[in-house]
């Protein structure tokens, strides 16, 4: 019997184990890569058409097959980043919260106005001329409150939703839907001001920069509603990444939406629609997760804000 000496049989191996190496950085090499687009700040439609620009732009920065993922909700992509489904996330504000408590990923870029500073909006409270109430304390007084109709923009908006609901909290009204007469959603910014405007909602929450673009262009007037709160500012919700994606990867992606502006000047429509930003062009400055510690210090825990979630959304 012929005995294959020890070197030749490690090599074997050594041969084995380098060609499977190689087929496997093959097929991670072909794997496409996943974009999910949930900003809660433009229909379906929109998102749909800016995820098509957006897709092919990355694919050819980037050598790689992008598939485009459009989910309806923030738990959705949520899940979606802890079953790996979902490589990039565009998440808005309070999606990258929740989303950066429940999976590991890294927030890559935050759209900007002026490529120095992220873009910010505001929250604001807003009522009907012909509400009672005229200040806060009126509107936390539950003999006022319940009275009056109440309307968010959607389970799942900041300014819309979270950052008001929070405000009330810190406020002591812990439970809004016992203290008003009722709760409605908009489910979107215009539709919940106009509801407010026309007094099918006595008062309400909304994007201040929304209400402030619809007074300027004329789309409702000035005198329509009363503001009777504004938030400090927030930054807008990251493009972020699975953590556990390869760090040239990361970089390379990251670098895609830095240079974007000069590179790909026809995705600036896309990217005004995604996050309704201001200015003339719309630029990226890297992310920082501290940028989202004013929010998360804003609720008691990160358990309020799952439930907040849950408790709509489910």
């Amino acid at each position: 019997m012929n005995i294959i000496p020890k070197k030749y049989i490690k090599a074997a191996l050594i041969f084995c184990w380098a060609s499977t190496l190689f087929c496997v950085s093959i097929a991670y090499a072909q794997r496409p890569l996943v974009v999910g687009i949930s900003t809660d700040v433009s229909s379906l439609k929109e998102r749909q058409k800016a995820g098509e620009t957006i897709a092919a732009y990355l694919a050819k920065k980037l050598q790689k097959k992008i598939v485009v993922l459009l989910p309806q909700k923030n738990n959705e992509l949520i899940q979606m980043l802890k079953d790996k489904k979902v490589d990039i996330a565009f998440l808005n504000t309070f999606g990258y919260i929740l989303a950066s408590a429940e999976v590991a990923i890294d927030p890559l870029v935050v759209v900007s106005a002026d490529a120095r500073q992220p873009a910010a909006y505001k929250s604001c409270l807003i009522k009907h001329p012909d509400t009672k109430v005229k200040t806060i304390p009126d509107v936390v007084k539950k003999s006022n409150a319940a009275q009056l109709r109440f309307a968010f923009v959607n389970p799942t908006s900041t300014s819309g939703h979270l950052v008001p609901r929070l405000y009330f909290n810190s406020l002591g009204l812990n439970y809004t839907e016992s203290h008003f007469k009722e709760i409605i959603f908009g489910n979107n910014h215009t539709n919940t001001i106009r509801q407010i405007a026309s007094h099918k909602a006595d008062l309400g929450a909304c994007s201040y920069d929304d209400l402030q673009k619809m007074m300027a262009t004329g789309k409702i007037s000035k005198k329509a509603v009363e503001v009777l709160w504004v938030s400090s500012p927030i930054v807008n919700g990251p493009i972020a990444v699975r953590t556990q994606l390869d760090k040239s990867l990361k970089t390379a992606i990251g670098q895609a939406f830095l240079k974007m502006p000069d590179n790909a000047p026809q995705l600036q429509a896309a990217f005004k629609k995604l996050w309704h930003t201001s200015g003339k062009k719309t630029y990226f400055v890297k992310a920082q997760n501290t940028w989202y510690d004013p929010i998360r210090k804003m609720a008691s825990s990160l358990e309020e804000l799952v439930l907040i979630l849950n408790y709509y959304t489910d």
